[in-house]
């Protein structure tokens, strides 16, 4: 596997940018703890020769998150450039800065896609997006309904973004059907990575691997009915459900084929340190752009090593003996670090719940 790996063209097709730590919302799940800004975070001439960097080293579609991107003064001028060099661009927000306003300004440089958190139905989400300091004269979840009607509408595609937990596990159903309502282009759903604000929450919160039966039933039966369902990496693998995980696209794959942080994907932190995922911690940067070239960061043949020498002898528990793994290489490296503290074993597998018959 380690051979086919270095035979793998490595380009940055994938990138998520977080412009800013700075937040208006204090989420329990918040893998990066955001709030306030970074003291060192790019500034906006940083910012736009990153752009060119990255369209240098072969990126062609940007997620730009945070933190809250819409808090950056600057975002709108990151964005255009990033459209200037033609690449595919998806706004990341928590909906509550989001208004016709900035409606506007996304028509009118081709934005590609806007994404809006949701994390279950009013009093859940509400429970989960949580203002810094007390107020009762405004709902996240409101508003973020609001936006999502209010992007769609006005005729941009339009995504909804989940991390499912145990709080809103049983809605998922009801939210299915709020959705559709209106209905949105897509619908992501993901675990949260069990790392910063959220390693703090209840022990219940994060989903047991013994819940991921259902959760792959329910995206099962609603792939496509009447939008795309996307599976992150931190769901799956190797069952009868995978054909219905994975995306779709023109390149599709039905099964997992392994991380590709480092391989075709790239992260960026709103300081310039280079990551190979978003939820990789901040100590799994590979170096900063600047002290150092980006392009230079990315073929530097010693970084990324998690896989790009990648060796399978370390392998733990259930996936050194699993038949899946030299191409599975225990699924999602982040997740599987923020649950079991190793790259190399994950418990939140489709494939090991079955083979170990494992029930609530």
């Amino acid at each position: 596997m380690l051979f086919l790996l270095k035979r793998i063209k490595r380009i940055p097709i994938y990138c998520v940018w977080e412009i800013t730590n700075a937040c208006n919302l204090r989420c329990v799940h918040c893998e990066s703890s955001s709030g306030k800004p970074r003291k060192d975070e790019l500034t906006t001439e940083e910012a736009l020769s990153l752009c060119n960097d990255l369209k240098e080293i072969g990126t062609r579609k940007i997620n730009l998150s945070g933190g809250e991107p819409l808090v950056r003064k600057d975002w709108k001028i990151i964005a255009s450039r990033l459209k200037e060099l033609g690449l595919e661009v998806n706004l990341i927000t928590n909906g509550l800065l989001f208004n016709k306003e900035i409606v506007q300004f996304c028509l009118d440089i081709n934005i590609d896609w806007i994404s809006i958190s949701i994390d279950g139905m009013p009093e859940t989400h509400d429970s989960i997006r949580l203002f810094p300091g007390k107020r009762k004269d405004m709902s996240p979840f409101r508003s973020a309904y609001q936006a999502l009607v209010l992007s769609k509408s006005s005729g941009l595609k339009t995504s909804v973004i989940t991390h499912i937990n145990g709080r809103n596990l049983n809605e998922l159903n009801e939210l299915h059907e709020l959705l559709s309502i209106i209905p949105i282009d897509g619908w992501q759903l993901q675990l949260g990575t069990p790392q910063g604000r959220m390693k703090n929450t209840e022990e219940n919160y994060l989903i047991s691997p013994s819940k991921l039966p259902y959760i792959a039933e329910f995206i099962m039966h609603k792939q496509l009915r009447p939008f795309k369902i996307v599976s992150t990496d931190d769901i799956g693998y190797y069952t009868e459900y995978e054909p219905y995980l994975r995306d779709s696209g023109k390149d599709y794959i039905p099964y997992w084929v392994g991380c590709y942080a480092g391989i075709l994907g790239i992260a960026i932190e709103s300081n310039g340190d280079v990551k190979g995922c978003p939820s990789m911690p901040s100590w799994m940067n590979e170096g900063n752009i600047r002290k150092r070239k980006l392009k230079d960061i990315w073929e530097d043949d010693n970084l990324f090593a998690y896989n790009r020498k990648w060796n399978g002898k370390y392998l733990k528990g259930f996936c050194r003996k699993c038949e899946f793994r030299r191409i599975c290489r225990a699924g999602c490296k982040s997740f599987a670090l923020a649950s079991t503290g190793s790259i190399y074993e994950n418990k939140h597998c489709l494939y090991r719940v079955q083979a170990l018959g494992l029930k609530d």
